[in-house]
């Protein structure tokens, strides 16, 4: 077992024990979006930001409407791309608000 395998077996574990499990993977979700922003929406990516991932929504804040409408245009491709890269957690939609 190497070094990565002990740590992937482990992590798990040590958040569940503490508490921390729902915003890890909270925090992985929001990463991922991030992501995906920048290599699919590059033109709005700035003005999109994930601030949580709860009950299965994620969260999003834009800083315009244009942002906004291209985010909901997208909506689908975002979803399955996030499904795929944290398997096992439901993702059910979006919710997207104006940036304060």
């Amino acid at each position: 077992m190497t070094f990565m395998d002990l740590l992937r077996a482990l992590l798990p574990k040590t958040l569940r024990r503490h508490g921390l499990e729902q915003q890890a993977e909270s925090a992985l979700i929001c990463y991922q979006a991030e992501r995906w922003y920048a290599d699919h929406l590059p033109a709005v990516a700035q003005s999109l930001r994930s601030t949580v991932f709860r009950d299965g929504v994620l969260q999003v804040e834009c800083e315009t409407s244009i942002a906004a409408q291209e985010l909901r245009l997208h909506e689908a491709a975002l979803l399955a791309a996030l499904q795929e890269s944290v398997p096992g957690t439901r993702i059910t939609g979006l919710r997207i608000s104006r940036a304060n």
